[in-house]
């Protein structure tokens, strides 16, 4: 067993050596660094003649082909992805800039529908041949934009809702994701591929989606930034879910301007004017009298964070700095604390699961022959027939097909109890103290809050651990208000400065 874990050890330390050399030999295109630019910078490279679409794709593609085999953040790669970056290169030389997006590749979570010659799995091997019948919304809309869709990241199979003894970013699909900065360390999920592939420059962005933490968390652990979006702002339709009362879509990327174009891309309004501008970024956001609020008990005591607590407390100085007040500490309001629970969530999600899967299976896709799985009764069966070599479970499939539908009296106290509970945690927070924002460690307990309550949710890279993992600060709000946030982040990632590329540890 001694000879076992040494061996694998050797081979964990050779991987990681190979993808630092690799990272550098694939750094350029037409001698330019690539890895660490920003949206308008791409878009600075593509209108001046640096690069043209297609030696966009080709350098991202190549990055991917070459990486991939060890990080697999990607499941698969879009064969039509070239013809469509030489439609982006005629309509450019054409003068005509379809949108904010034109040209850009972007990585989808596998959950995200594309009706097009990718797979749109969730990771299972059971959903393998069920084509979408139309692309997602936001697909729609990225394509409408001038995106360029590069493929199809890796997740936690099911967005994690698989079995008890899954790893976090292993699918059957696409196996197990390696976390961007250390391989030792747990990348998280559901969203990981997704977190990972932007990480290590793979995709200048990508869509992730997120229940609870399946955004904030990946994306924090590998030093980017990731914004869970207000429940309903953005159109679900065509996304494998997992929590219908719960489901958002949002971006993975690098810098939160990054992430503002995405968001503007693809939520239902787009972006409120005064906050942002698509060619110039952050208006200067003085004088909307930003108040953020320290959330320091439970959340800025909790063991794993405690190491991290002096970059936070710096960030306070840079905001009151700013011109942002700073109320310290913000205080739950009595009888707030415990409504929402896990258990609550878990017997949400379970019976969401069941009716959600089965309507997508239903009618959202095309059965690829007489053998394909039509309900999640199916799936069970084939993943009964279709063991993992791992040996994981698949007991939150099993039991949510055990539960009694959405009719049930259990699930509708529930689903009432956790969002009203959070709402009251919440809405409390913000009305008492009247701030904006929560601000709080993303690796501390504070997703279940923002996901029962729908409210929106940004993490961004504040520092490395003593390991060289990666951490990230998170600020959640009151519905609708991504532009406070992203704003506030922008704030703090321009005075930080805290994202670095990996150095693959």
């Amino acid at each position: 067993m001694e000879t076992l874990q040494i061996k694998e050890a050797s081979e964990d330390i050779t991987k990681v050596s190979k993808l630092a050399a690799l990272d550098d030999s694939l750094a350029l295109c037409k001698g330019v660094d690539l890895r660490e630019k920003t949206l308008f910078e791409l878009q600075d490279g593509l209108s001046n003649g640096t690069f043209t679409c297609q030696e966009l794709l080709k350098y991202y593609t190549n990055r991917i082909e070459n990486m991939n085999p060890i990080l697999h953040a990607v499941i698969e790669l879009n064969p039509d992805s070239e013809e469509i970056a030489d439609e982006m290169d005629k309509l450019r030389k054409n003068g005509k800039i379809i949108g904010p997006l034109h040209g850009i590749p972007i990585l989808l979570k596998d959950n995200i529908g594309t009706c097009d010659k990718m797979e749109t799995t969730a990771g299972s091997l059971a959903l393998v041949g069920l084509k979408p019948k139309q692309d997602s919304e936001v697909v729609k809309r990225l394509r409408q934009s001038g995106a360029i869709i590069i493929g199809k990241a890796n997740l936690s199979e099911f967005s994690n809702f698989r079995g008890t003894n899954l790893e976090n970013g292993w699918s059957g699909r696409g196996g197990q994701t390696m976390n961007a900065y250390v391989s030792t360390v747990d990348p998280y999920g559901s969203s990981t591929g997704s977190a990972v592939a932007v990480g290590t420059n793979l995709v200048p962005v990508a869509l992730g989606s997120e229940t609870d933490g399946s955004i904030v968390q990946p994306a924090a652990k590998a030093c980017t930034v990731g914004l869970k979006t207000t429940y309903g702002r953005i159109c679900t339709d065509g996304v494998i879910p997992l929590s219908t009362s719960h489901d958002v879509i949002g971006p993975i990327a690098k810098t939160v301007a990054d992430a503002a174009i995405v968001f503007h891309v693809i939520s239902n309004d787009g972006l409120q004017p005064g906050y942002f501008d698509l060619k110039n970024g952050f208006l200067d956001c003085s004088g909307k009298d930003f108040r953020v609020g320290v959330l320091r008990k439970p959340n800025w005591e909790e063991k794993i964070v405690l190491e991290q607590i002096p970059v936070f407390e710096k960030v306070l100085t840079i905001l009151t700095t700013k011109g942002v007040t700073v109320v310290d500490p913000i205080v739950p309001g009595e009888g707030t604390l415990g409504i929402v629970s896990r258990d609550s969530e878990m017997c949400i999600f379970l019976h969401e699961f069941k009716n959600g899967l089965n309507e997508y299976l239903k009618n959202s896709v095309n059965p690829c022959d007489d053998n394909c799985v039509r309900n999640l009764a199916e799936v069970i069966d084939f993943n009964e027939k279709h063991p993992t070599s791992e040996g994981f479970d698949q007991l939150m499939l099993t039991e949510s097909n055990g539960v009694d539908g959405i009719e049930s009296k259990s699930y509708k106290a529930e689903k009432k109890k956790n969002q009203v509970g959070a709402e009251l945690y919440g809405d409390y927070l913000f009305t008492k103290y009247s701030i904006n924002a929560v601000l709080i460690p993303t690796e501390s307990e504070c997703t279940s809050i923002p996901a029962a309550a729908g409210y929106p949710h940004i993490t961004i890279p504040a520092g490395f651990g003593s390991n060289g993992s990666p951490f990230g600060l998170s600020l959640y709000g009151p519905k609708n208000s991504e532009e406070s946030l992203l704003s506030i982040a922008n704030v703090i990632e321009t005075e930080l400065a805290a994202r670095k590329p990996s150095k693959f540890l």
